[in-house]
């Protein structure tokens, strides 16, 4: 876990460090047993005033890469270094739901004959940090296992497909609706209102969709605001009332104006 150590209320460079001196980030690993590390040792420190931090592969190795927004002409960047472990990374294209995949759940189950982890989950999220966005490629370390038993996704309609098995160190695109192995939604989106015109008897899960306009009677629509039936405004600017607004009703405003009213 790389943590960035300081805040910025103003980027005015160099001026800012007058009120608030760079410092380290942090990088922490996990052995299995709370609390994380502190492992300063294990990369180059240099000072400096970064926040925000983005992961992505940029030299396609297969090892992540850090880039943090930095105070600054440069931003901070640091590029994993590629050692034995394998890995995986796993890109999603909608068809149904949304093109990039957001908010579906990616589970991976390994060989569980082997030493490294036997599952790995990712959620993929739009905005993972303050002014950053992490890649779209979902990046799995497998340690030393070489094969992967199976992919299931879960999309955001609530679909769960099943791809794989597949060899580790690759790139691979999974597109929403290809699997062969393609399980119901454990929960359906739509209106779920018994009063409204588009009721689905089948959502278990509220989508904002639901009508009311069939509540209404002649001369009145649904108004949103005040969860009623109002009367229906007629278009002010329609003088004539023929319909549409012209310049016919234009020239009788005119006509009019500087007139008095009628009590």
């Amino acid at each position: 876990m790389y943590v960035t150590t300081v805040f910025t209320v103003y980027t005015d460079y160099p001026a800012i460090l007058d009120d608030y001196p760079e410092a380290f980030n942090v990088l922490y690993t996990y052995n299995g047993v709370f609390p994380f590390l502190n492992s300063d040792t294990s990369i180059p420190q240099s000072e400096n005033h970064s926040f925000a931090v983005a992961q992505g592969d940029f030299n396609q190795d297969g090892f992540p890469d850090l880039i943090s927004h930095k105070v600054g002409h440069k931003a901070l960047m640091l590029k994993g270094v590629p050692n034995e472990n394998h890995w995986i990374k796993v890109l999603l294209q909608g068809t149904e739901t949304n093109k990039k995949g957001i908010g579906s759940i990616i589970n991976i189950t390994c060989d569980s004959q082997a030493s490294g982890p036997s599952e790995n989950m990712s959620v993929v999220f739009a905005g993972e940090n303050c002014l950053g966005q992490n890649s779209y490629w979902q990046h799995f370390g497998l340690g030393i296992t070489t094969e992967i038993e199976m992919i299931s996704v879960t999309w955001m309609g609530g679909v769960t497909e099943t791809f794989g098995p597949y060899d580790a160190d690759q790139e691979i695109i999974l597109v929403e609706g290809s699997s062969n192995t393609i399980e119901e939604p454990l929960f359906i989106l739509g209106c779920t209102d018994m009063k409204a015109c588009n009721y689905n008897e089948n959502a278990t899960d509220d989508d904002g969709s639901c009508d009311m306009s069939c509540l209404c009677g002649e001369g009145t629509v649904w108004d949103i605001l005040t969860g009623n039936c109002i009367g229906f405004i007629q278009c002010p600017s329609n003088v004539n009332q023929n319909g549409v607004t012209e310049v016919g009703d234009l020239l009788i405003i005119l006509t009019e104006y500087g007139s008095s009213c009628d009590e």
